[in-house]
């Protein structure tokens, strides 16, 4: 949902019939099913805590993959900004998303490009520019 004050994306996570027991996850900037039971998002640090998740509804669990590496004041959680671009299964269940280490000095103009692309396994291992291949 879009969050009403800010709008930003907020992800809502709750178990069937339970209202109760609903988490949200606010500023999410992409996310794609990989399974029937696996949700994988990326959160921004501007109003979230930032990272690369995956969310496994069988287990109600939440798993960070890649997590910020620039801690500062204005950002105690993390300045790191990430935007999932991709899963890809095909290649070992890569992961391909835009990242900056400072959401203040990203240039959105600029930033959906190779340069700001990066991989990471499911497994959280991995983590590096990534390797595209060129057309011939």
């Amino acid at each position: 949902m879009i969050n009403e004050l800010g709008g930003f994306l907020n992800l809502t996570i709750r178990r069937k019939g339970d209202e109760r027991g609903s988490h949200v996850v606010n500023d999410i900037t992409g996310i794609v099913w990989i399974s029937e039971n696996e949700l994988l998002y990326t959160v921004s640090p501007i109003y979230g805590k930032p990272g690369v998740f995956l969310y496994d509804c069988n287990l109600f669990e939440t798993k960070r993959i890649v997590g910020p590496r620039t801690i500062n004041t204005a950002y105690p959680d993390g300045a790191d900004y990430f935007e999932l671009q991709a899963f890809s299964p095909d290649l070992g269940g890569r992961i391909l998303f835009y990242y900056s280490p400072d959401v203040d000095s990203v240039d959105f103009g600029e930033f959906r490009k190779p340069k700001f692309l990066h991989q990471v396994c499911l497994d959280g291992t991995g983590f590096k520019k990534a390797e595209l291949k060129k057309e011939k």
